[in-house]
Parts: C-alpha cells; structure tokens; sequence
C-alpha cells in the first residue's frame, strides 16, 4: 500500500492550521447571550444575595436597555446603588464575538469575565467557566494531536525498517506490536509510528537527543504535562477550576505551540540534509 505523507514540517502548514483554528472558533462560540442583569438603581448589596445571581460573578448593570458596567463579586459590597458601586465599561470588559478564541483566552487570565459584542450591542457574557466548553477543547486538543503528528514524523524522518522502535523499553514494543497485529487482522496497514502513544514517542525523542531544549529533563517534564492536558481536554474533565488552573492552561497552550515550531524546525533540517 502507497502512503502520501502529510507536510507535517516547517512553519506553512502549522500556519495554515493556526488560521484555520483561528477563522472557525471564536468567543461567539462560547459565550452566554442573553444574560440576568440588574438596575442601575437597585441597591448593589441586595443583588448580591438575590438566588437567581449567586452563580455569577458578574453582574451586568443596565441604565433601561442599555449596559452601563458590571458589579463583581469581590469582597463586600456596599448598600448603594448599583449605578456608585459598579466597575464602569472600559476596554477591558469587553470583547467581539467575532475574536478568535486562540487569542482570547489568555485575556481570561487577566480578567475572568467579558461582556460580549456583537453587532452594535452588549448581547452577551464570557467567563473563565466558558473555558471547559466544547470549542476551547476542540482548539486544546487540535494543538496537541498537531504536535504528536510533528513528533511522529520528525521520529520516522530518515530512519529505516522502522528502527525507531528499538528506542522503546521491551516492554512498550511488545505492547506496540500488539496493537500493531491486531490492526492488520482487521484488515487496516496503518505506519507502525501510528499505534504508539504519546508518551513513546516523547520517549525516542528523549533517547534520540531531540529533546533537549532548555534541557532533557525540562523538556520531558513539557511533554508530560502536554500529555495529561491532552487527557483531561479528551477525557471531559475539568482542568481550569481556579485562576491559578486557568493560567496553567494558558501556558500549556503555548507550550504545545512552542513545541510544535521547534520540532517542525528539527524536521525541515534532517529533510534539506537528507
């Protein structure tokens, strides 16, 4: 069977990916439209207590039909009008439902909400809770499988009869060739490179001194928490519950980036050497 290798390489196709990722999720995509809000004249105290806001850590606050500002749940807040205790718009409350999640999500870290504008008007809210939402982990886990893909093939790149393999413990090749086996007797001929898992190819890279930027032991240590978010993004679990989670996030996204640029280099390097 003839294979056609994916240009997995060099910065036009992580390019190309980035605009694609970037074009097809944006805050829109994420955010609450149609949102509780309360009066500028409403005593600011006693929206805090009302059983329909608890959940919200921001509060719009409307002068009729229009947003004027936001009350946040920080600290205790005064028995006065809404409209005197209120965090007054500025740019940094407000985002375009048209900007592209890719660059949004780091602002979260900054501040955990915006309010959202679409066409001429407030219509809708964001919050850092919106980061576990199906297209934040549709963009975390594009990255990661596009670094396994550069992984992949910066790990066949110029290697022969798949020798890559005798990189692995004895124990991962015979679990490898398991599934390796097993695939065929469904009739499938994938490469061998494809039934690995993430963390045996981190492992060649590792022993094929790929790995080694700012040192060996710092870039595995990269790899592996690429991995667990990997897991938690594919896994539907939880993985920004706290501010501190969500820069965490933030750094694992640009980490897998990083990663996936420095890799792509090393891989156009062996190809023009080759």
């Amino acid at each position: 069977m003839n294979r056609i290798p994916p240009p997995t390489f060099g910065s036009e196709i992580f390019d190309l990916t980035m605009k694609g990722l970037e074009t097809g999720l944006r805050v829109g995509d994420i955010a609450t439209y149609g949102f509780l809000s309360c009066g500028g004249d409403d005593n600011a105290a006693e929206v805090m207590t009302r059983a329909e806001l608890l959940p919200f850590d921001c509060i719009p606050v409307k002068d009729g039909n229009r947003v004027v500002g936001v009350l946040q749940r920080s600290g205790e807040v005064a028995p006065r009008a809404a409209r005197e205790v209120m965090r007054r718009l500025d740019d940094g409350l407000l985002v375009s439902s048209d900007e592209p999640l890719k660059r949004f999500i780091p602002l979260l870290v900054e501040s955990p909400h915006r309010l959202v504008v679409r066409g001429a008007g407030i219509e809708g809210i964001v919050t850092s809770s919106d980061i576990h939402k199906l297209p934040v982990r549709l963009l975390a886990f594009a990255l990661v499988t596009h670094l396994e893909m550069t992984m992949a093939d910066v790990i066949v790149r110029g290697v022969e009869d798949d020798d890559w393999k005798n990189l692995l413990s004895v124990g991962r090749q015979i679990r490898v060739m398991e599934k390796f086996e097993q695939l065929r007797t469904e009739n499938f001929d994938p490469p061998l490179i494809e039934v690995t898992d993430f963390c045996d190819k981190r492992d060649v890279l590792a022993k094929r001194g790929l790995l080694s930027v700012p040192s060996k032991r710092k870039a595995v240590e990269d790899f592996e928490r690429i991995e667990d978010l990997r897991n938690s993004v594919a896994h539907a679990a939880t993985y920004a519950q706290s501010v501190e989670q969500l820069a965490e996030f933030v750094e694992l996204l640009e980490l897998t980036e990083a990663w996936i640029v420095r890799l792509s280099h090393t891989g156009a390097a062996d190809a023009d050497a080759a």
